[in-house]
């Protein structure tokens, strides 16, 4: 079984060429949810692709309009 890869808020802020805010704002929203690890927070490769796709499909549909 192999493990999931999961992200620091700082290198997702690095991945994702965000700000912090961006990234709050974000969570906020539920677009992309961190799990908690002990007192800390990692995002899963699996979510940040999903959301990357999400948004992709939106610019795409705002542009065909």
């Amino acid at each position: 079984m192999a493990l999931e890869k999961y992200y620091s808020a700082a290198e997702v802020l690095a991945m994702l060429k965000i700000s912090n805010t961006t990234l709050y704002r974000l969570q906020i929203r539920g677009d992309l949810v961190p799990a908690k690890v002990g007192h800390l927070r990692r995002f899963a490769e699996k979510d940040v692709i999903s959301y990357l796709e999400r948004q992709k499909v939106r610019n795409e549909k705002v542009q065909t309009q």
